[in-house]
C-alpha cells in the first residue's frame, strides 16, 4: 500500500495600482510525495508551481478573490500531482 503526502509553500504580494484598483497575487509551491505505507521509505516526488490573481476596488476584495483562486488551484495541483504519482508508480511496480 502507499500514501501521498502533500507540502505547500504560499506567500504573497499584493500591487496597488490606481486609487481603488488592487491586484494580489498568490504564488506557491505544492509538493506530492509518495510513501510505501510498509516502509515508510519515499518512493517518488512531484511539484506543482500554482499561482492565483485576484483583482478588487478595495484590498480585501481582491485578496479573497484571490484566496479563493488559490484554494482552487491548489486542489487542481494535488488532483493532477496524486494521478501523475499513481501512474508512475503502477508503471513502475506493475500494482
Amino acid at each position: 500500500m502507499v500514501s501521498i503526502k502533500f507540502e505547500m509553500e504560499r506567500g504573497y504580494e499584493y500591487i496597488v495600482g490606481e486609487e481603488g484598483h488592487y491586484d494580489v497575487t498568490f504564488t506557491g509551491c505544492v509538493v506530492g510525495y509518495l510513501y510505501d505505507d510498509n516502509t515508510g521509505r519515499l518512493l517518488d516526488s512531484l511539484s506543482n508551481e500554482v499561482s492565483a490573481t485576484g483583482l478588487g476596488s478595495t484590498e480585501y476584495e481582491a485578496k479573497e478573490w484571490a484566496r479563493n483562486e488559490w484554494r482552487d488551484r491548489v486542489s487542481e495541483a494535488k488532483s493532477n500531482i496524486r494521478g501523475c504519482l499513481m501512474r508512475t508508480y503502477q508503471d513502475r511496480y506493475g500494482y
